[in-house]
């Protein structure tokens, strides 16, 4: 038996002697675990086998956290520049839509306006009127009629026909077209013989 002397003082000399004897070929070791120096073999493997394990699983988790938080970073990152997108992508949408609906706005207007009250030139008219006070809902439109009656009134002359001849010029009521004609090409208004 190994470490028998630690059984020296403890038992009577003659015990230990008898001790001594019996034990001779046992493979039994002694030991003082009050001192807390003592662990057997198979615990100590036991206890190191799994201190390598949870050493192996913290740096597993570690490296796992590590590469988490570095993709919840990029999550994060990734995440604003998706909604940053997003909010471009709205803003660009609801300015086409405002821009395509403001663009039929002014065609339903000039249509009206054409239609209805006979223009010159529609194009003279369309400075005079604030879209802003004009609404189009369907086949409605309203603050039009409020903004050009007044208008008909202090600007009469973008209003009504053109009473063109064949040529295009004016109708002259005397009927010197060629007169008009002449003077239009920037010639002498008197016919040369």
């Amino acid at each position: 038996m190994e470490n028998l002397e630690l059984l020296k003082g403890v038992v009577s000399d003659e015990t230990f002697a008898r001790i001594e004897e019996e034990t001779k070929e046992s493979t039994i070791r002694l030991a003082d675990l009050s001192t807390g120096n003592y662990v057997s073999k198979e615990k100590y493997d036991g206890l190191e086998t799994q201190l390598q394990s949870v050493n192996t699983a913290l740096s597993d988790k570690t490296k796992e956290y590590d590469t988490l938080k570095e993709k919840a970073g990029d999550n994060e990152s990734l995440k604003s520049e998706i909604e940053r997108l997003k909010g471009e992508h709205k803003t660009n949408i609801d300015n086409l839509t405002s821009s395509f609906n403001e663009k039929l706005k002014i065609s339903a207007v000039k249509t009206e306006i054409t239609t209805k009250y006979k223009p010159k030139d529609v194009n003279d008219i369309m400075p005079h009127i604030d879209m802003s006070k004009v609404t189009v809902d369907k086949d409605t439109i309203t603050g039009l009629t409020e903004q050009i009656d007044p208008l008909k009134e202090s600007k009469a002359y973008l209003f009504g026909e053109d009473k063109k001849n064949k040529s295009g010029l004016d109708h002259v009521e005397t009927g010197d077209d060629d007169a008009k004609l002449r003077a239009a090409f920037g010639l002498s208004t008197k016919k040369e013989n």
